[in-house]
């Protein structure tokens, strides 16, 4: 006898189909499912895309902006360059003109020089004759040791020696006999003075010698040469000037 097998497990729904309206059911609840996956990723697409737009506007300003100082600076750039390429040619045209008056300032310079080292030729010439005529003049006055034949410049001579204060009260002068009245003429008008000429012929034309109870005083003729040269040179100018106006 064969041994007892029990019966398989039998499942009643495998074979079962749904029905329609299950099936449509089915297929609403996947598609609502699948709305809403759509929904939520509209929903971080839509967050995405204003974060994007966010950062985009920011970034589209910022241009604008850095666009707007770019475009100023080149405005001011070319303004610049505009003021900068005048004033370059105001430069150039000062620069020529300096050059051109440089030009004329050298050849003034140098005709400037020219007449000077003229003038200073005619000027040494004048000196030199000048003064070729000062000593002659001078060394004819010198030859004669016996007089000075110019009374003015025998009496200038006095008036310089007694115009000093220190000959005060009662002198005692000795000149030349012919030099007497000129000291009269001259101490005459000086009140604080008294004096006593005694007529020396020893003594040259201008020399003099004076005492007083304090000190003594005498003007030789080899003093005198200067005086002679200072006045016989102011003659001859006086002289000179006299000729030419």
């Amino acid at each position: 006898m064969k041994d007892f097998e029990p019966f398989a497990p039998i499942d009643v729904f495998k074979n079962k189909r749904k029905s329609p309206l299950e099936e449509k059911e089915e297929r609403i609840r996947e598609l609502k499912r699948e709305l809403e996956e759509l929904r939520e990723q509209n929903r971080e697409l839509r967050k995405q895309l204003e974060s994007v737009k966010f950062a985009l506007g920011s970034q589209i300003r910022r241009l604008e902006e850095e666009k707007k100082y770019l475009l100023e600076q080149i405005g001011n750039l070319k303004s610049e360059n505009e003021t900068l390429k005048n004033e370059l040619a105001k430069a150039k045209e000062i620069l020529e003109t300096l050059k051109k008056d440089r030009e004329v300032f050298l050849k003034l310079n140098e005709e400037l020089k020219l007449k000077i080292n003229q003038s200073l030729e005619v000027l040494k010439h004048e000196l030199l004759n000048l003064w070729e005529k000062v000593t002659l003049e001078t060394l004819k006055e010198l030859l004669n040791t016996e007089k000075i034949q110019n009374e003015e410049v025998v009496k200038k001579i006095f008036k310089e020696i007694f115009e000093d204060k220190m000959f005060l009260g009662e002198i005692d002068i000795k000149a030349n006999p012919q030099d007497v009245p000129i000291l009269k003429e001259i101490l005459n008008g000086k009140s604080e003075i008294i004096f006593n000429i005694k007529p020396e012929p020893s003594l040259k034309r201008g020399e003099i010698e004076v005492e007083t109870n304090k000190f003594f005083v005498e003007r030789k003729y080899d003093e005198l040469i200067p005086h002679i040269i200072r006045e016989t040179l102011e003659r001859i100018i006086k002289e000179s000037d006299n000729s030419t106006s």
